[in-house]
């Protein structure tokens, strides 16, 4: 898994931090989010295949590996 080509990163949110992959530099991001029980270390194999003008946002959700959430639950508006 090439994660030297994976850059770790966070952001905040209003119920907590995500914490994620970005890979790659280019001007088209995508943006990934594992399914449950997984995370985002599971993308790193784009890093190897991203063309250059993609960038690739690779997000845990709430619950999963190191974001921290601060209520019970979530929803869709808890990102927006």
């Amino acid at each position: 898994m090439p994660l030297n080509k994976c850059q770790k990163m966070e952001w905040t949110i209003s119920n907590g931090i995500i914490s994620g992959l970005k890979i790659g530099s280019g001007s088209i991001p995508i943006i990934c989010m594992p399914g449950f029980g997984d995370r985002a270390e599971m993308f790193a194999g784009l890093a190897n295949y991203l063309p250059p003008d993609f960038t690739a946002y690779c997000m845990e959700l709430p619950f999963h590996k190191n974001t921290t959430w601060y209520t019970d639950e979530y929803s869709l508006s808890d990102f927006g």
